[in-house]
């Protein structure tokens, strides 16, 4: 394990003495019929259906089927934003345009657009991406046109001087001025598709022969099994806090803080 590792490991220590504390005290309270199973389940109870369906390979699939979706729509929501963003720097209309549908959409929540989506591409995958791309798209397009126009005018009198336009301006020039926005942007985009993605999938429930872990979740409720339930939540929480607390830092250490950009906070130390 590496330096940086170990020292995010110390830094969370004291966190982890509180969540234990916490589920020692939640055990002895189911325990002795001050908490209802039916509200909440011992902890014990929760990791062994989370070690049971993780063994038996149903859980991992869930999980499989959702990481899959939510990588294909942030990767198209992504791709769509940039391309909108170029574009907005090329043409004052475009951007007046852009720039008006993203306040108007933006504040829409997906399950809100939900039915229009049902009624374009039918219940599936179509519908589910078209979800996470809408709570996508609007406020990243907006995070990477801000940063565009915001960036230092050195920028633009180097390109100018070289020569360099269009896609080879973007790539040499400006993606490197709005780096750190971008970076800042994709962690908030990543948190707005996994929510709208997990809502998705419990309203959609299976998709085909499969179901992600949003589809797991309502189907512990429908059946009462608030054990799984309850396991199928802390998988959701373990995903988003494992990607915020250390792939994104990661990433931001080997980019932002390696190139001087950002200075390092002290448990990257």
């Amino acid at each position: 394990m590496n330096w940086y590792g170990i020292q995010k490991m110390n830094s969370n220590k004291g966190n982890l003495y509180v969540v234990a504390g916490l589920l020692v005290l939640l055990e002895v309270a189911v325990r002795l019929g001050v908490i209802s199973k039916l509200y909440f389940p011992a902890p014990t109870s929760i990791l062994t259906s989370l070690i049971e369906d993780l063994v038996s390979g149903q859980l991992i699939g869930h999980v499989v089927t959702s990481l899959v979706l939510l990588i294909i729509g942030l990767f198209l929501s992504c791709v769509l934003s940039i391309i909108l963003a170029m574009l907005s720097e090329k043409s004052k209309r475009f951007q007046e345009v852009c720039v008006g549908l993203s306040s108007i959409a933006s504040p829409i929540p997906g399950a809100a657009i939900l039915p229009l989506f049902i009624i374009w591409f039918g219940i599936g995958t179509s519908a589910s991406l078209a979800v996470i791309m809408h709570a996508v798209v609007w406020p990243y397009y907006k995070t990477l046109h801000i940063a565009m126009k915001s960036q230092p005018p050195i920028y633009k009198q180097v390109a100018q001087a070289y020569g360099i336009k269009g896609l080879r301006k973007f790539l040499l020039v400006d993606a490197y001025a709005i780096l750190a926005s971008a970076l800042d942007g994709f962690r908030a985009a990543w948190a707005r598709a996994w929510r709208a993605l997990i809502t998705t999938e419990m309203i959609f429930g299976a998709i085909g022969n499969s179901g992600g872990i949003g589809w797991y979740i309502f189907k512990s409720r429908v059946f009462m099994d608030t054990s799984r339930l309850y396991a199928g939540l802390l998988i959701v929480v373990l995903i988003g806090y494992l990607t915020e607390t250390y792939l994104f830092d990661l990433i931001e250490s080997k980019t932002l803080v390696k190139w001087g950009m950002m200075e390092a906070s002290d448990d990257r130390a």
